[in-house]
Formats: C-alpha cells, sequence, structure tokens
C-alpha cells in the first residue's frame, strides 16, 4: 500500500509540474475523494454548507501537503498566499467553468500560488 499512495502522490506532484506523464494515454487520471471529482456548478450550490466545506478543506488539504512532500525544493506550495485568498481563487476559477471538476479549479489555484511558493521551512 505505501508504493501504491507514494506513486499516487508521485503523480499529484508531476501533475503540478505540468508533465504530461501525470496523466493515462488519454491524459485522464484518478480523482480520489467526492469533494475533487465534484462538479464546480454543485460546489456553487454547497457554499453555505458547513459540512461541505469541511470536506473540502481537509481533502484540499491532503492534496496540498501531498505536493508539499513531494515537490523538489518545495516546503509550503502555497507560499504567501492567505487561505482565504486561495479559497476565493478555487472559487473564481469554478464561476470560470461551472462544468469543470473541483480538482481542475483547486489546480487552476495551486498553479497561482506557486509564485510565492515556499522552499525552506522559516
Amino acid at each position: 500500500m505505501e508504493t501504491h499512495m507514494r506513486r499516487t502522490i508521485l503523480a499529484f506532484a508531476v501533475l503540478m509540474t505540468g508533465s504530461a506523464a501525470a496523466a493515462d494515454a488519454d491524459q485522464q487520471f484518478y480523482i480520489m475523494g467526492d469533494p475533487g471529482v465534484m462538479t464546480c456548478a454543485t460546489l456553487s450550490t454547497k457554499l453555505n454548507d458547513e459540512q461541505a466545506g469541511v470536506m473540502l478543506g481537509t481533502w484540499i488539504g491532503g492534496y496540498v501537503t501531498a505536493l508539499n512532500r513531494t515537490m523538489p525544493e518545495t516546503y509550503n506550495v502555497l507560499g504567501g498566499v492567505q487561505l482565504g485568498d486561495f479559497f476565493n481563487d478555487v472559487i473564481a476559477a469554478c464561476a470560470a467553468s461551472p462544468e469543470s471538476r473541483v480538482e481542475a479549479a483547486v489546480y487552476v489555484a495551486i498553479d497561482k500560488a506557486m509564485a510565492t511558493k515556499q522552499t525552506k521551512a522559516p
């Protein structure tokens, strides 16, 4: 199981660095967890649902932690971006593409945050 988990985490890291090798030949990859698979249109109906918010926050925390652990020269992929601003970027990406999966919107927000990535622990 540990080897499988490392491969999954590595796939996330490769995805974030822009390599096409992170997906299958059709550019498809498995998204683990309901919050990531949810469409942005569905998320927009749950913005006031506390339980959905906790689930999404936990899912994003795992996604970011995996990237922090596996990306070279990375302490915090979100760097100096405040969490509120990060979530606003996710919501804005969802608003721009309601048919997309939440994972894609999170990817857009993380990609934006990469400009302030921390490479060393404070």
